[in-house]
């Protein structure tokens, strides 16, 4: 029975090493292939964040720029996908960064290690804080398989990495609608009946992004998209006042499209987020200011 055991932990112990060891190696290439990311020398351009700026940035309409944003994107991973793709393209001179009220609610850490958006892309953060994240799992063992099968399945793919994100046009389905507000609202600021706290990790990483481009002499820009306005007169003003706080207390320039006149045709039902129609007419009006600037 002893004997038994003895080699039952034995085999285990070797799988944990093999896969640890596997983890790792993959790790590594990854991250040597991110670093090694060189984009059209007609890049100059780059916008950046979450979902929001997945869907409502249509990059084929803006000359000389690259739609880089991921789904569930926290500043974390937008930190440090910065860190790496302006290290090997000086030539970009201009960074959009999304920014809205949701960004700051610590709704934004829940669940991070379940979702696929962040297990795709753990290898642009650092060991540590991949080991952390999948650490919060309720199996981490579970997590930690799900991202070293992402790994070795974009090692083996020749197509465009998921970690680079992009443009993703969304169809509308239907029109703004009031329940899916009203649920997307207490998603993001509510947890039950309270109002959610600040999500003190992305203001560090908002800083964090700020000094890089500073220090490089890259021009930063804050887009707050669109927003419906059933979902807007919504927010909670604790989070309006400290969005509004963040932006004037860092001098950020914000861009958000007040004078864009916009319909529920462009927002899909959860008011939060824009349909293909609504991205067009986002891009085409960000492109106007970026050739008219004053």
């Amino acid at each position: 029975m002893k004997k038994f055991v003895y080699k039952t932990i034995l085999i285990s112990t070797l799988i944990f090493i093999g896969v640890s060891l596997a983890f790792i190696f993959s790790n590594g290439i990854l991250k040597k292939r991110i670093s090694n990311t060189f984009l059209s020398n007609d890049v100059s351009i780059l916008f950046s964040g979450d979902s929001h700026i997945v869907t409502s940035i249509n990059d084929s309409l803006i000359p000389h720029s690259l739609n880089i944003a991921n789904h569930g994107e926290q500043y974390l991973f937008t930190y440090n996908k910065l860190l790496k793709i302006l290290h090997q393209n000086p030539h970009v001179n201009t960074v959009f960064i999304g920014c809205s009220y949701h960004n700051f609610s610590n709704y934004l850490g829940k669940g991070i290690h379940e979702k696929s958006s962040a297990l795709n892309c753990l290898y642009i953060i650092p060991i540590n804080k991949q080991l952390k994240l999948q650490s919060l799992s309720v199996n981490p063992i579970r997590t930690f398989a799900k991202s070293l099968k992402s790994n070795v399945s974009q090692l083996r793919s020749k197509e465009r990495q998921y970690w680079l994100g992009g443009y993703s046009p969304v169809i509308n389905p239907s029109l703004v609608d009031s329940n899916c507000v009203i649920s997307r609202i207490q998603n993001q600021f509510y947890d039950e009946k309270s109002i959610r706290s600040i999500f003190d990790e992305n203001i560090f990483y908002l800083d964090k992004i700020i000094n890089l481009l500073q220090t490089r002499g890259i021009a930063l820009k804050i887009i707050k998209t669109p927003l419906a306005e059933e979902y807007e007169k919504n927010v909670p003003l604790n989070f309006k006042l400290f969005y509004d706080s963040i932006i004037k207390s860092n001098n950020l320039e914000l861009i958000d499209f007040k004078n864009l006149f916009m319909v529920k045709d462009d927002f899909l039902p959860d008011g939060d987020h824009l349909s293909e129609r609504g991205a067009r007419k986002t891009s085409e009006y960000l492109n106007s200011l970026e050739l008219n600037p004053h």
